[in-house]
């Protein structure tokens, strides 16, 4: 009679035990993976903390585990190989070994992912060479940029780039001209070049309105940076700047860094008139260093494949946006007490002795040239006694020293008038286009709403401002008719920029206002703008004219 054959027993504790080993590392992933899906759902503050904490404490235990796993394992393969030549079995430590072993093989893996990552993420991939057939005689537009190139906040019914190929299309008749609009609402010049890869038609004009996105799109807009940048203690400075040579390290710390703060500071952590900036000055200097590189990479295509490159230097609202940081990294903190008690005292005389103040405000830009605050209110008080080259001047000051990048400030300017003089790009200022349309030569919400979106006024400033460069070097067979006189009056009736689009104009502009008021120490000038845009959005959609309202820039009246 045949014999059944034995069967292996199952080994269950053994079974059970690499279920749980593999359950959790499902659940890991799991919860990684629907991390940027399920954190949303809590309240702001308490999202922030959960995602700092969770990198923070995968960060220290990433360090502390590769300083016991390296000479772990130095240790362990000597201590075995001694005790395999005297023929001894020491199976926890082999076991041991094995586990810094596997994580040694971990840590590289992760370096290589993280290194690919931040590669593919900050890539400047090739732009195409080679374009598809469109009709013969058509001349294509490309514009590039944030919201300012999209024509916000009159998008999608105006735009500079909308505008200039209607006035092309008459000066050239029989000729069409399309715009292909790869401008996107608070995009980078960093985003913008990886958006170009996709393109599928050549461009005759490639304009670029970059600039005043470039923090914003890296950084939270309520972030905070200390004034020192790494730990003061010497030996956290070594470990923080060993970290800084991991690719993984650094990926952790973009990534704390977007997401520092959100939200209004709380009872305890009130901004004030001296605030932390919004990124230190090596993230600042990184950046800087990215868009002049991608700035020099775009002109340098154009003449590659033919197109005419339009650098158009983005504004900002000099006198009607007031800087939203004062940053004194240099001043101690009973220097910076100091400094706000005098500058308090300044404010107070704005009005019963404003000659006082004038004084005050310039003895504090004497000894602190950043104090962006005072260089603002001084300009203000100069306006009064119309010494309007002073004023403009120390706007200007106020303006690149703001701690809270959110209008393009001078080191971008001058990238684009290097990468311009360097490749012979058509150059339009913003700022000196829209100076045409203020009272006094200084840009204010009579040009620009809020801190960087021009008026309608502003935006044909700005279009006028490239057909007449067009036109100057005769381009494309441009050289018989003059370049148009355009009116903002003209303009509204041609994009049918009518009442409803005027309240959303007023609606949009309202909520900007709101949004950046939570950055500022002083929110009284914001709040009451917010609430003055939102009324004249009331008003006209009772019926009254836009520009009835006396709102400046609402309207295309004088």
């Amino acid at each position: 009679m045949a014999t059944q054959l034995d069967r292996p027993a199952v080994r269950w504790r053994m079974l059970l035990r690499w279920a749980l080993i593999f359950a959790v590392l499902a659940a890991a992933v799991g919860g990684v993976a629907a991390f940027r899906y399920w954190i949303p759902l809590f309240p702001r503050a308490l999202g922030r903390r959960l995602t700092e904490g969770f990198l923070r404490a995968f960060l220290i235990g990433y360090v502390v585990g590769l300083a016991l796993a390296l000479p772990g394992a130095v240790l362990l393969s000597r201590v075995l190989l001694r005790a395999r030549r005297r023929r001894q079995s020491r199976p926890r430590l082999a076991r041991c070994l094995l586990l810094c072993v596997a994580f040694l093989t971990a840590v590289t893996c992760l370096e290589a992912a993280a290194g690919a990552w931040l590669a593919w993420a900050h890539r400047m991939p090739a732009l195409p060479a080679r374009f598809r057939e469109f009709p013969p005689g058509e001349i294509s537009i490309v514009s590039i940029g944030g919201s300012s190139a999209l024509g916000y906040p009159y998008s999608p019914r105006c735009s500079p780039a909308q505008i200039v190929a209607r006035q092309l299309e008459k000066a050239l008749p029989g000729r069409k001209v399309a715009v292909d609009p790869h401008a996107k609402m608070g995009a980078s010049l960093e985003t913008e070049y990886q958006m170009l890869a996709s393109l599928e038609r050549r461009p005759d004009i490639l304009i670029v309105y970059e600039g005043n996105n470039e923090f914003l799109a890296r950084y939270e807009g309520s972030r905070d940076v200390a004034l020192d940048e790494a730990p003061l203690d010497p030996i956290l400075n070594r470990m923080y700047r060993l970290t800084q040579r991991s690719w993984l390290c650094r990926m952790v710390y973009e990534t704390v860094n977007k997401h520092r703060l959100g939200g209004p500071p709380g009872l305890l952590k009130r901004h004030q008139v001296i605030d932390p900036t919004l990124c230190s000055p090596s993230e600042y200097d990184a950046v800087l260093s990215d868009f002049r590189r991608r700035l020099d990479a775009l002109a340098g295509y154009c003449e590659r494949i033919g197109a005419i490159p339009i650098l158009v230097i983005p504004a900002g609202n000099e006198s009607g946006f007031e800087p939203t940081r004062t940053a004194l990294p240099a001043a101690s903190k009973s220097e910076r007490a100091a400094l706000i008690k005098t500058f308090q005292a300044a404010r107070a005389l704005e009005e019963s002795d404003p000659a006082r103040s004038r004084e005050a405000y310039r003895d504090l830009v004497r000894q602190q040239p950043t104090f962006a605050e005072a260089h603002f209110r001084l300009a203000r008080l100069l306006e009064g006694t119309s010494d309007w080259d002073g004023a403009r001047r120390h706007y200007g000051l106020a303006l690149d020293h703001d701690g809270f990048p959110v209008r393009c400030a001078s080191p971008f300017k001058n990238a684009y008038r290097e990468v311009a003089a360097r490749h012979g790009c058509i150059l339009i200022d913003g700022s000196e286009a829209l100076r045409a349309v203020t009272p006094h030569g200084i840009v204010d919400d009579h040009a620009i709403h809020d801190a960087h979106h021009p008026t309608l006024a502003g935006q044909v400033a700005i279009a006028q401002a490239i057909l007449d460069a067009l036109h100057a070097r005769k381009a494309l067979g441009w050289d018989a008719s003059v370049p148009p006189d355009l009116t903002p009056a003209a303009c509204a009736r041609e994009f049918n920029v009518d009442a409803e689009a005027w309240q959303v104009v007023c609606a949009k502009t309202s909520t900007f206002y709101r949004d950046f008021s939570h950055a500022r120490y002083d929110r009284t000038e914001r709040l009451e703008k917010m609430r003055v845009f939102a009324d004249a959005g009331r008003r006209i959609a009772e019926g009254i004219p836009p520009e009835t309202t006396g709102v400046p820039g609402i309207g295309t009246g004088p």
